[in-house]
């Protein structure tokens, strides 16, 4: 390895030292692209009344990465809700202190009668026959990590809202399908990562975003916490993404998404350390490095997995 003259021999590599983030002017279009395309399947899809989007459409650049901005606007309406992004669900609840609950146990007590547990379920089918219908029916995989996904609680049932939608990946023939014909052309991309002919390529980025960062990760976490066994969280998640699955029988795009999430033995994993930070794309080949996917997991989905032994 050639190190660079005075650089420090045991210097770690900076996260994201391949990945640099700014705002491209083609990811700020494309963006709203997809915002109007997921608004447009909203409005015609009762099965998506959960869905709710913010708005990423006011947005200017100059033509530099460094000149631009974007004002993103919530819906209207929510004032009396409580808005709490999917990543601060397992943190401790304001002013709760060392010993006490966590944002979690305060949502659960807005109307699943303070049970953490069934609040988690809820959340789960929500999540899944949110991710799902747009999987199977629209050929639409959201990048909503935990970040990009907050759960919307208030007065009527519990809704998903959904952020920052350059990230998402389009079948495109089966969205102009379900739009009847009415959905953007492909040349309306200017990143043309943003569309893929294959469902594989789909499920990986909805096992790696929906499942393991928005369903596995909370089990794990809440298993870690003490609020439940491992193998009874892991099979809430499974039993969820089973339920929405079945309203979608017969769909051969549900059925891949079943063999690949639920019976398959392993699951697909991210690779960004590597593809991002430590190698470059002309070594590993990644045509995008945030769905660069290496050696793959085990299926902690699959029935017995976290059961104490």
């Amino acid at each position: 390895m050639n190190v660079p003259s005075g650089a420090c021999m045991n210097a770690r590599p900076r996260v994201g030292l391949r990945n640099r983030r700014a705002m491209e002017p083609r990811t700020l279009g494309d963006g709203a692209l997809v915002r109007r395309v997921l608004a447009a399947a909203a409005d015609r899809d009762p099965g998506l009344d959960g869905l709710l989007l913010a708005d990423d459409g006011d947005f200017a650049h100059a033509g530099h990465p460094a000149l631009a901005y974007l004002r993103r606007r919530l819906p209207d309406g929510l004032g009396s809700y409580r808005i709490v992004p999917v990543a601060a669900l397992l943190a401790p609840a304001p002013g709760a202190g060392r010993a006490g609950g966590l944002v979690i146990d305060e949502l659960a007590g807005a109307g699943w009668g303070g049970d953490p547990l069934a609040f988690f379920r809820a959340y789960l089918d929500l999540l899944f026959g949110v991710q799902v219908p747009l999987f199977t029916r629209y050929g639409i995989a959201l990048e909503s990590h935990q970040q990009n996904a907050a759960v919307v609680v208030g007065p009527s049932s519990p809704r998903l809202l959904v952020k920052d939608f350059d990230g998402t990946l389009v079948h495109h023939a089966r969205l102009t399908a379900a739009l009847g014909g009415g959905g953007p052309d492909p040349t309306a991309f200017r990143d043309q990562r943003l569309l893929t002919g294959s469902d594989d390529a789909l499920a990986d980025v909805f096992i790696t975003i929906t499942v393991h960062l928005c369903a596995g990760a909370l089990a794990f976490g809440l298993a870690e916490r003490g609020f439940a066994p491992l193998g009874a969280l892991l099979a809430t998640v499974r039993e969820a993404l089973e339920a929405a699955l079945d309203w979608q029988a017969g769909d051969p795009a549900a059925r891949l998404l079943r063999a690949r999430a639920l019976e398959a033995g392993r699951l697909p994993v991210k690779a960004m350390l590597t593809a991002g930070t430590l190698t470059g794309k002309a070594r590993t080949g990644a045509r995008d490095i945030n769905k660069f996917y290496g050696p793959p997991g085990p299926n902690y989905l699959r029935p017995g997995h976290g059961d104490p032994r």
